[in-house]
């Protein structure tokens, strides 16, 4: 597949290591390849030793011929602080889309850049676990019961009709992205960063495709603290029904170290 757009895959990791050369395996196997122009990984201060996290990744850039750039945060800032750190990273980089990756093995990357040639019409490609009833099937019941409910919430308080608001499974323009990163700055640290952030992009931009992805437990341990997220959640989404802004956090001062491969 050819095009002129140039592609950026970015991949969080938090002990999620032995999962990334089966993603890039799957990038080299699949027909987009070419379109995957660099690779960005932000380690959330994984328990690894930053001599393997180096070795890993130059090994994983030499077999699979990509140039990629190792973000290692000095602590553990969160989902939502690895990602207001890749986006601000982002801004010295040459490309047209960002794609947003997940390590956690519980679903298939080829599934998501299959969807890459909607980026012709849509600046925003989203994956949703709960568009099709099926992709869900053996997903616990409790996760999916709050996971439903917080759907709902979510739109009854910021209006965002989005199948699966928390998904953190994405395509975005560098328009796009751009255009929200002062605001997601301001959002938490947190895990619900997402759901917070895909409120604020459908308020902002109506151009955007929610493709179903299959769900499935993965090998890595999720670290959410449940109790937490919901109580989290609900207020930041509290918060934006009665005042229209998410509540702002005091900023940290993130600091982490980069490596190029």
């Amino acid at each position: 597949m050819k095009s002129n757009e140039k592609y950026i895959i970015a991949l969080s990791v938090y002990n999620s290591y032995q999962n990334l050369q089966n993603i890039l395996i799957d990038i080299k196997k699949s027909s987009f390849n070419n379109l995957i122009k660099k690779i960005i990984i932000v380690d959330n201060n994984s328990e690894e030793t930053l001599t393997n996290k180096i070795k890993l990744i130059k090994y994983l850039s030499r077999k699979y011929k990509k140039k990629i750039k190792l973000i290692v945060n000095n602590k553990n800032y969160g989902l939502g602080g690895s990602q207001k750190i890749l986006f601000n990273s982002l801004k010295k980089e040459k490309f047209t889309y960002l794609i947003n990756a997940h390590t956690s093995g519980r679903y298939k990357i080829i599934n998501q850049l299959k969807f890459i040639k909607k980026t012709k019409k849509y600046n925003y490609i989203i994956g949703s676990r709960f568009l099709n009833k099926e992709a869900t099937k053996n997903y616990s019941l409790l996760r999916k019961t709050f996971n439903l409910f917080f759907i709902k919430l979510t739109r009854l308080a910021t209006g965002c009709k989005l199948s699966d608001p928390g998904s953190a499974i994405y395509i975005v323009s560098k328009k796009l992205l751009f255009k929200i990163i002062p605001v997601a700055n301001n959002l938490t640290d947190y895990s619900h960063f997402n759901h917070l952030l895909n409120a604020i992009i459908y308020k902002e931009d109506s151009f955007i495709f929610e493709f179903s992805m299959n769900w499935k437990e993965g090998n890595i341990k999720s670290h959410l603290n449940p109790i937490n997220y919901i109580a989290i959640l609900f207020l930041s989404l509290a918060s934006f029904y009665f005042s229209k802004n998410f509540y702002k956090i005091k900023k940290v001062n993130f600091k982490f170290k980069t490596y190029l491969f």
